[in-house]
């Protein structure tokens, strides 16, 4: 599971730095008319790996909680896999999708995730530059293509918009604590349930 971490935060950071080396490479081969299009592939794979971003933090604060309460503390029931307690962790997720989750120690919440900030920045800078610089080329090379391409990256960018102030740093900082809340309730389950 530390080896999942790992991997996980290495696509952290190394993606969005894929991202653009891949689209300045791909600028030279581009036609100039046509131009406007890697900047709508920028914005769709800005918003794509943003949201995978997200995805990768839930994940490590899921794994980081079972780790501390289940393998560190191991305070709730007797040991069970990982595997085993996930499978019980998405079957209470289920039953208790309503349910409002309470973080009791906020005293622990930490103060932030020390690398998430400038990969939230970084994504919006990559957005917004596809934005600006989506309207620069329609302005300088006017087009059908680029046209719509702007069109396209303005929209790609009104979807990302939510996404901003749902996953920013201070709900990134709060998941360790959040999944805490939700493993105790899930390792509490499995007791009564005879699983644990």
């Amino acid at each position: 599971m530390r080896e999942e971490l790992l991997q996980a935060k290495k696509y952290i950071f190394e993606r969005p730095l894929l991202i653009v080396a891949l689209c300045v490479g791909a600028s030279s081969l581009v036609a100039r008319p046509y131009v406007g299009i890697l900047t709508l592939v920028l914005s769709l794979v800005s918003l794509y790996n943003y949201w995978f971003t997200a995805n990768r933090i839930m994940s490590a604060a899921r794994i980081v909680a079972y780790i501390q309460l289940e393998l560190e503390e191991r305070k709730i029931g007797k040991w069970v896999g990982w595997e085993t307690c996930l499978r019980y962790h998405r079957k209470w997720q289920k039953l208790n999708k309503d349910k409002e989750i309470v973080v009791e120690d906020k005293d622990f919440i930490p103060e932030a995730i020390l690398y998430y900030p400038q990969i939230h920045k970084l994504h919006i800078v990559l957005m917004f530059g596809a934005l600006t610089g989506s309207a620069a080329i329609t302005i300088t090379s006017f087009s059908l293509v680029n046209i719509a391409c702007l069109i396209c990256v303005g929209y790609v960018t009104y979807l990302f918009c939510p996404d901003i102030k749902k996953y920013n740093p201070n709900w990134a900082k709060q998941l360790s604590e959040y999944n805490r809340a939700i493993w105790k309730q899930v390792f509490n389950y499995m007791v009564s349930k005879g699983a644990k």
